[in-house]
């Protein structure tokens, strides 16, 4: 076996590095979220679940669309894609309805603790 080599070469396609960067984006974000929005629960505004949950999402889109969004060359509310305020409409959907759930599940948890 002197002298011989192995040689591995690995090739990802722009498709399957995509998706596991969406995979990724996904998982840290909806991990961060919802350990940020346990944490402030309880100093949240708003006297529900839903609302609090409303609110962070609110606020996460803003955040989203005004910080996020430039930094990634997309423009504010990712006006540079050409396709009119329809991402900045998906993406505030996808937040709130995230965001809604989360917050009538941790409204549930702290009524069945109090």
């Amino acid at each position: 076996m002197e002298g011989c080599r192995i040689k591995v070469r690995v090739e990802c396609s722009r498709d399957s590095t995509q998706g596991i960067s969406a995979v990724c984006h996904t998982l840290n974000g909806s991990t961060a979220a919802g350990l940020a929005f346990a944490r402030f629960y309880q100093r949240m505004p708003g006297d529900s679940g839903p609302i609090k949950g409303f609110v962070s999402g609110a606020l996460g889109w803003l955040v989203m669309d005004l910080i996020f969004f430039p930094l990634l060359g997309l423009g504010l509310f990712a006006m540079k894609l050409g396709l009119g305020l329809w991402p900045a409409l998906f993406s505030l959907a996808m937040m709130l309805t995230y965001s809604v759930v989360m917050g009538t599940v941790y409204g549930m948890i702290y009524a069945t603790n109090a």
